[in-house]
């Protein structure tokens, strides 16, 4: 194909960046830094049993998918959560009023040089200003500084009376001046803070004035080429801001007063926090009640409680009096212990709620404060004796979370008021079966959890680190930890607490002189855990998520993230994935799988109705690629899974369908391994912005992707599971299709599979089992043996399907069979080891005019066979490592580890090339390794030789304007004429052990040894 460029297919430098996220996930787990690699976990072993077939045909099928009926599904599924939820959203408890004035309207702009010099001129309101409403937030990120000022009016100012100033979120260091004076200042993004302005406001018009300052992140900006780390407490998601290029992809740390800003009247002591332990095992609760005094005297009060049902109606105790001590200045803490008999359980299927009232008096009686929060009688815990250790419990039955990353769509919910889309989008994950949110990266507005609560969607919150943290900032971070664990303690949502997102050994990526290392980093996170069992001692809490450097001896379960069907073979090769193994963690506790997804394209409709017009072509059936899109990564990526395509409509369907078909694999292979895997999340459910981050399985305008179909149903409690190793077979061969059966629930289930074995749409055979789903396991029911008759070739489709006496589940599989290949009829020259295998597909003479040597022979006789080149042999050359030849050096990257790779699981093949043109566009992709017995992949590396013939080749992105429609290619197998013969370069890695197995790989060293 050319290389062209056509209408409206421009390029940015910022578009042409490199993904960080793409180099995090090609790094892998690094070998040549301070922290020791750790062992894979092999898949679980397998008491085999085969099935007999049944006498009758059972004539097992599944119903095509029909995209508008399964959206007309979703609908009425999401309607009827609805109707049962809504009793659990109710509010029947006593109403406590206050006084808090919230202010709105702001007047903004962002500093000036003249403002550096003079600051004077901020405070009197001089400059250009625009007019805002609170919530407000903006980018870009990096450091800047802006300001939001406003009139307050008080009318009169009451002797002993206390002004207070409440933010529920400012992003990132707010300093706050009332009439000139510096108020109070507070640094994080996400904690309520308040000030005492009481003593620079006066009667009549007052000035506001929030200095908002922005900063360098932890993750770093990149100046002058050079990674710059701040000292923001950031990891790196946030629900961005109305600008395609960047903030539609909410990952930049803009900054703003995103949270509500209040003004109150306060008397001498008001209530400021209040933390309710449940107790289930005992009926009882624990009260902790938290009374700030402002003024510098002892005084005493007396304090209620009443506890009633918030959505439902019941009062278990109404003003019982508590004990106090003389309150003096600032905190003052109080603790009651209640028995509950016969209270009703918080569970995610019935979320009951109580609302505590807590109301302080004076020793008169007069009532001085009142401040509500709900509890739910519930109990979430790791159990540490388990075996692996770290299993969930809820409620004191085993549970295994099944969710997904949050990166900004519920936040922009409460920013924009829609509390309608923020229950919809809550139930759009319980429609998908799924149980949990993680919040990753970073804790969000009280309004989230709390819906969460009356929802009953359990939840994670993360700290906000990414990888790194800088030794200047651990105090801050370690006040920090403590704000989110007093932000989320109350909720009966919130179960696990995280400190970092995949978190990274820094002298593996020269990163020393700047951040902690991973063994230092520990101790934060051993320090972090200390502050919040101080203020929860029940907390159940994971250290990292995606642990890149995890180390053998440190606190709870482990986390990895996969990326196995998109970044580039990320965390292990599809293959052994697919088999069962694991990457590396600790074997003797639990896992959580904090990440996995692929990218799927919005649809043509959504593109055409919010994107830049630069970004498409006037049509989808015009030449168009991916790349104008801001922070795509399909047009970088895909071509380790599908080939390229030429318009937005052929764009659209091909990763849409890759995204529907990876998801479901990766579902039901996380799922067969939950003897170790606990948790869950893909990433992501929900798009916050148009195109923002297109792993989403459902977009901006919640619209579900094909690909939200197939987890939703890959996430059905319990449901059957089909396994294989083999896509490709020869006629003849015998196929194995396991059989599982996948059980979230706690109970063991009665279950009943039946298969049904079509060749080329005739059912040949079929098959019944009836066995028991043990709870929270996967179940080896049996599997199929499948004889190929020799002479046929053609599709062999096993359909099965699960029954447990509530519904009904179906799986399927498909292997294409190719006709078996005829040997070549001659024998090619060997050299090396890592050729031998060659021998399998030849059957004949031997001949000197084909050489096979491998890289290490090469580079021992490199003139001698590059002259028998000359001289009119064919030479193939097998490499997997950089080396010279016909006088050019080949460099690509050599790697110590799979994971490093950006390995290749589909090469495309030249349809001009006398070695390829008959094969098919996918033929070339995972082959089956006989010797590993998995799929293994194809190439390990790619390469640049001028001025060769392409055979095999990968894709590779580039700043080049030129490479907008179709992107430049990289060889992984290239032939180059020299003298009287021929010199094939090539890096396929799956020669050993794939030969003789694999129709296609067969036929391509056929057609080398044969094709004149």
């Amino acid at each position: 194909m050319k290389n062209i460029v056509g209408k409206n297919m421009k390029t940015t430098n910022k578009q042409a960046e490199k993904d960080r996220f793409i180099q995090i996930a090609a790094g892998g787990k690094k070998m040549n830094g301070e922290v020791k690699r750790m062992a894979e976990i092999p898949p679980l072993p397998i008491n085999r049993n085969v099935l007999q077939p049944q006498n009758a045909q059972l004539g097992i099928t599944m119903s095509a998918f029909n995209e508008e009926q399964a959206y007309q599904s979703f609908l009425e599924e999401k309607a009827t959560l609805r109707t049962y939820y809504a009793p659990f959203l109710e509010n029947h408890a006593r109403k406590v009023t206050d006084n808090a004035i919230e202010i709105v309207d702001f007047s903004y702009r962002k500093e000036t040089d003249e403002d550096k010099a003079d600051f004077s001129g901020v405070l009197k309101g001089e400059g250009e200003w625009e007019q805002v409403k609170i919530p407000h937030y903006v980018g870009p990120d990096g450091r800047w500084n802006a300001f939001y000022r406003t009139e307050l009016s008080l009318a009169s100012k009451e002797d002993g009376k206390y002004y207070i100033l409440d933010f529920e979120a400012v992003d990132y260091i707010a300093e706050v001046y009332v009439n000139g004076r510096m108020a109070g200042r507070h640094e994080g993004f996400f904690a309520p803070f308040s000030v005492n302005i009481t003593d620079y406001i006066h009667e009549g018009k007052n000035i506001l004035l929030v200095v908002v300052k922005n900063d360098v992140t932890s993750t770093a900006v990149t100046v002058d080429g050079y990674a710059h780390y701040g000292d923001k407490i950031y990891g790196a998601t946030h629900f961005g801001y109305d600008e395609p290029s960047l903030g539609w992809h909410h990952c930049p740390a803009g900054a703003g007063i995103f949270g509500k800003v209040k003004m109150s009247v306060a008397g001498t002591s008001r209530i400021t926090d209040i933390f309710v332990q449940p107790d289930i095992d005992k009926g009882e609760i624990t009260i902790h009640t938290t009374v700030f005094t402002y003024a510098y005297k002892t005084s005493r009060y007396k304090i209620g409680y009443t506890l009633e049902g918030r959505n439902f109606k019941e009062t278990v105790f109404e003003n019982v009096e508590g004990k106090t001590d003389p309150f003096t200045v600032d905190e003052n803490y109080l603790t009651e212990k209640f028995s509950i008999p016969n209270f009703k359980l918080w569970t995610q299927q019935k979320p009951y709620l109580y609302e505590l009232t807590v109301t302080l008096y004076d020793e008169n009686g007069n009532k001085i404060d009142e401040k509500q929060t709900h509890l739910g009688m519930r109990k979430f815990h790791m159990d540490e004796n388990s075996t692996p250790k770290g299993a969930f419990y809820l409620n004191n039955e085993r549970i295994i979370l099944r969710g997904t990353n949050e990166m900004g769509h519920l936040p922009l919910c409460v920013m924009r008021g829609d509390y309608e889309q923020l229950i919809d989008d809550i139930l759009i994950a319980k429609v998908a079966n799924l149980n949990f949110y993680r919040m990753t990266q970073r804790p969000v507005h009280d309004e989230i959890y709390t819906y969460f609560d009356m929802l009953g969607m359990l939840c994670q919150s993360d700290f906000p680190l990414f990888s790194y943290l800088k030794p200047s900032a651990v105090g801050e971070a370690l006040k920090q930890v403590r704000e989110m664990e007093l932000h989320t303690r109350n909720h009966p949502s919130v179960v696990v607490e995280s400190f970092c997102n995949e978190t990274l050994d820094k002298t593996a990526w020269g990163k020393e002189q700047y951040n902690l290392s991973r063994f230092e980093i520990e101790k934060f996170f051993n320090a972090a855990k200390e502050v919040v069992e101080i203020y929860n001692p029940d907390r159940v809490i994971k250290y990292c998520e995606g642990d890149y450097a995890p180390l053998p001896k440190t606190h709870g379960i482990s986390d990895f993230h996969c990326y196995t069907y998109w970044y580039v073979s990320h965390g292990m090769p599809s293959g052994k994935l697919q088999k069962g193994y694991l990457p590396p963690i600790r074997s003797d506790w639990m896992t959580g799988c904090g990440e996995f997804g692929v990218d799927g394209l919005d649809r043509w409709e959504l593109m055409q109705k919010y994107c830049p017009k630069e970004w498409l072509p006037e049509t989808q059936d015009e030449p168009w690629s991916p790349k104008p899109i801001a922070k795509e990564q399909c047009y970088v990526l895909h071509g380790d899974f599908f080939p390229e395509q030429n318009t937005a409509r052929e764009w659209i369907a091909a990763s849409r369908d890759w995204q529907r078909k990876a998801i479901k694999d990766y579902v039901h292979i996380l799922r067969r391994r939950v003897d170790y895997i606990e948790s869950t999340a893909v990433h992501l459910l929900i798009d916050a912005w148009p195109c923002g981050w297109t792993k989403t399985l459902v977009d901006v305008d919640r619209i579900p992707k094909p690909a939200y179909y197939a987890f939703k149903d890959a996430n059905i409690p319990v449901r059957i599971s089909l396994r294989r190793d083999k896509y490709v077979v020869y006629a003849g061969d015998m196929l194995t299709t396991e059989i599982y059966a996948l059980n979230d629930t706690a109970k063991d289930v009665a279950v009943k599979a039946t298969a049904s074995v079509y060749f080329n749409g005739e059912e040949i055979v079929s098959y019944a089992i009836e066995n028991t789903a043990t709870g929270v396991a996967c179940t080896y029911l049996s599997e199929i043996l499948t004889k190929i008759p020799e002479d046929k070739t053609g599709i062999i489709k096993v359909v099965a399907k699960l029954e447990n006496g509530k519904e009904t589940t179906y799986d399927e599989v498909e292997y294409v069979v190719k006709r078996k290949t005829v040997k070549a009829q001659k024998t090619p020259t060997l050299f090396g080891e890592r050729v031998q295998s060659i021998k399998q597909v030849c059957d004949g003479t031997k001949t000197e005019k084909v050489i096979f040597a491998d890289d290490d022979y090469f580079y021992e006789h490199r003139e001698e066979l590059e002259n028998k080149a000359k001289d009119g042999c064919r030479l193939i050359v097998v490499t997997n490592k950089p080396l010279r030849i016909l006088g050019e050096d080949i460099i690509f990257r050599v790697h110590t580890l799979e994971e490093e790779v950006r390995a290749n699981n589909f090469v495309a093949r030249s349809e001009t090339s006398k070695f390829t043109k008959e094969f098919a566009e996918m033929d070339f992709q995972n082959f089956y390794n006989v010797k590993a017995d998995y799929q293994d992949l194809t190439a390990w590396f790619k390469f640049e030789w001028s001025d060769s013939e392409e055979i095999l080749y990968t894709f590779e992105d580039t700043s080049d304007p030129k490479y907008v429609l179709h992107k430049k290619h990289k060889m992984i197998v290239a032939l180059k004429k020299h003298g009287k013969g021929e010199v094939i370069l090539t890096t396929l890695s799956c020669l050993d052990g794939c030969l003789g197995c694999n129709p296609a790989l067969d036929k391509l060293i056929i057609n080398f040894i044969e094709k004149e």
